[in-house]
Formats: C-alpha cells, structure tokens, sequence
C-alpha cells in the first residue's frame, strides 16, 4: 500500500536513520525491490519568495495578539518593530523556511496593511509532494488558495481553495469535488480566525488510504511538482481586538500576514529506483549549512541511469525500461544477460567474453552501449591467447593468434584475421 510504503519513509526520515545505517549490516533499501530517498521538507535551504516583507523601505510598527487564556480573557495586544535591513528586526522570507525544530520562532511577516500576498517555492528540478503544512503567526487567512506546477512554472494547477465562507469567497459550494478551477474542492477546515497565533493550513496530495502506485503514471501525475505557490487573498483579525478597548480607540496596525513555518513535505524524483540522492544541476544553497535538504539528482540502482533514474544504463537494454512498482515492491531492474562486470576481470576466458560480444547485436542495445560493449571486450582481451578458448595439441605446436582488437572484430562477432 501507497500509505504503509510513504509513512514507512517517513518514519525513516524523522528518526534520522541515515543511508550509511543500512550498509553497516542491513542490505540496502533498493536491494532486490523498489526504493525511494527519504522524505523531507523540500523548502528548507531553498529560497522562497515572496511580494512584500515587513521593514522592506524601513523600521515598521506591527501588533498581534495571543490566543484567549483558559478563561476566555483575551489579553492587551503586544506590539513590536520590524526592519528588513537590520538582522534582530528581521522578518525575511528565508524565516519560514528554516529548521521548525532549531529555529521555531523565527518567521516572514509581510509588510502592514497589504490586502493580499503570495508565497512562492521554486524548486531546480521534479520532486514527488506529498503534503503541505502552513504554520502561521497571524490569524490564518479568511482567503487563500494552493497551486502547483509541474513544468518550472509555465502552467499552474489548482489543488485547493480555503475560505471561511467558500460561497461569498469563491462561488463554490463547501467540500464539493470537482466545484473549482481544475476540479479543486474548498474547505473552511482551516480558516477560522481562532487560533490567533499558531494555527496550520493543511494539504494532502492522496486522500488518507487511497491506494495508488507513487511510480506509476497516475500516481506521478498527481505527486510530481516542480513550483508550489500559495495566494494569501484575504485577511482577517484576531477576534480578541475587538475585544480591546485600546484598539477601539486608536486603530493599532495588524493588517498583515505572518508565517512561522512553510513545511512542503516531499522526496526526490526517482522512479523507485534509488534511496539517495545528490545536488541537482541549478540548486543554489541559501546558507552554507546544508544538511537535511532534500535534494534533487538521483544516485540511480537497479541498472538505470539519468537525473531521475528514467532510462536503462548502458548494456543493460535487454528490455524497456520501467518505474518500479510501489504496491508490489519489484524492483523492475533493467538487466541484460550476461554481467559486463565481469569482462573487467583478466582471467576471463575467450569463450565467455566472446559470448558476452555477441550482446552487442541485440534487440534493445543502443549503438553506444554496441561501441561501449566493443571497447569493453578488445580491451579484456588484448593479453589472451587463443589457448584460452582452445586447448594446444600435443602433437603440433600451438599458435598464437594476434589479439582481438576493434579493427577485426565485426558486429557479426567473427574474429578475422589480417593477412
């Protein structure tokens, strides 16, 4: 099952078992079944962008508010300074985005009296997403919706609309599937006021126990991201400020949005067919710290190749490449029949690197895996006499044939001789 298989990388990853904890005495995750990199928090060491932070043109004056206390009595507003040029008065979009765990008071506020903002992560290359976690200091938006991009943010998908009232919001009718834009739903789940401070805006990619192979074209379609952007298109007020007899008198300045953590919960690309990964082409750190980040090029298993693990490796084209299965666990290797590993050893005999030549001719071989496989054998055999295929009579001297090289073996695989 999809859920078992995502939860147990989970698991994985949030115990911090690393990949050198399975090669010091367990068999390696892709060993003879499918396999995936651990799961992460895909904006963290990224940068995320957003229209407006607070400060930006200069010290600004903000106020919030804390939730109600178990006797429902609110308490006066706390207000506070923000400058974007100034490190301890900084509120920058890169506060959303680091550790939760290291840094959990840190967050992005958006600068005072804005009606709307958005929040945008764009990623160097394709990642699997599998759900969103929006931690916000403000009270959440009473307005907002959750897009995706799956080619560098050409074209947009809508995945889903949050409103307080979806109908006056949106024109749609409250959880009604396929209501919206792209067949996106909306939800009041999450944009009540309360709480004021700390309150999550949710997003899962499968419903909870939908069955579906992640490596699949369908489970692809709906995992695969390369943009995420979030439309924050409406605020509103901590119900305790009308509560507040000072704000009644003087209007104190919290129109604005504020986000402690930006989780975008997802893994590298890979088809089932690694369980690490290394930086992708374009990735550009934000710190010099990276540890954690998920990131995007694979360290491809099973005999394949490519950024993505999305094709065969060279001689090993015996037949189509295929993404693994994620229900069943095969691996789906690609394997050719005979392992070139072993031309690389001298004590190869003729007779078995000749059978591995006539590889070279076969249905689903590219011709550089034909020129690769060519170069391979010649090179093998450049110190081997023909004893090695044919025993010497005992009655006539042997002769010693000149070796194999690239000049006299055909694709046919007769070895001919010059004169």
């Amino acid at each position: 099952m999809l859920v078992l298989f995502v939860i147990g990388v989970a698991m994985l990853s949030d115990a911090g078992l690393s990949v050198e904890v399975f090669r010091a005495g367990v068999a390696p995750r892709c060993e003879s079944r499918a396999c995936n990199p651990r799961m992460g928090n895909l904006a963290l060491g990224r940068r995320v962008l957003t229209q407006t932070v607070c400060g930006n043109n200069g010290t600004e004056l903000y106020c919030s508010y804390s939730d109600p206390n178990t006797n429902l009595a609110c308490s006066a507003a706390k207000c506070a300074k923000c400058n974007a040029g100034l490190p301890l008065l900084s509120h920058l979009a890169s506060g959303m985005s680091d550790s939760s765990f290291r840094h959990p008071n840190t967050w992005w506020q958006s600068a005072e009296g804005v009606e709307s903002e958005t929040v945008q992560l764009d990623l160097e290359a394709e990642f699997y997403f599998t759900h969103l976690i929006v931690v916000f200091r403000s009270p959440r938006p009473a307005a907002m919706t959750l897009e995706r991009s799956q080619d560098f943010g050409r074209t947009w998908k809508m995945l889903q609309y949050y409103a307080s009232n979806c109908s006056a919001a949106f024109g749609l009718e409250e959880g009604k599937a396929g209501g919206g834009q792209d067949g996106a739903s909306c939800t009041s789940k999450y944009s009540a006021a309360y709480p004021c401070n700390r309150g999550e805006v949710i997003y899962r990619t499968l419903p909870k126990w939908e069955s579906l192979d992640p490596f699949g074209e369908e489970g692809q379609q709906q995992l695969r991201v390369t943009n995420v952007r979030i439309r924050l298109l409406k605020h509103q007020p901590c119900p305790c400020q009308a509560k507040d007899l000072a704000s009644a008198h003087e209007a104190l300045p919290t129109q604005h949005f504020a986000i402690y953590d930006l989780i975008v919960k997802g893994s590298c690309f890979c088809n089932g067919h690694a369980e690490q990964c290394v930086p992708a082409p374009g990735y550009q750190p934000i710190r010099d710290r990276t540890n954690h980040v998920v990131h995007g090029k694979c360290v491809c298993r099973h005999n394949t190749a490519g950024d993505h693990c999305e094709r065969c490796a060279p001689l090993y084209n015996d037949r189509p490449w295929q993404p693994a299965d994620g229900l069943t666990g095969a691996p789906q290797e690609c394997r050719t029949d005979v392992s070139i590993s072993s031309l690389s050893h001298q004590s190869a005999s003729v007779t078995d690197t000749l059978r591995a030549a006539t590889l070279i001719g076969r249905r689903g071989v590219s011709l550089a895996s034909k020129a690769a496989a060519c170069a391979t054998v010649c090179t093998t055999l450049k110190d081997v006499s023909v004893r090695d295929a044919k025993p010497a009579s005992t009655e006539t001297p042997s002769v010693r044939r000149p070796p194999l090289t690239p000049a006299n073996v055909r694709y046919d695989h007769t070895p001919t001789h010059s004169s």
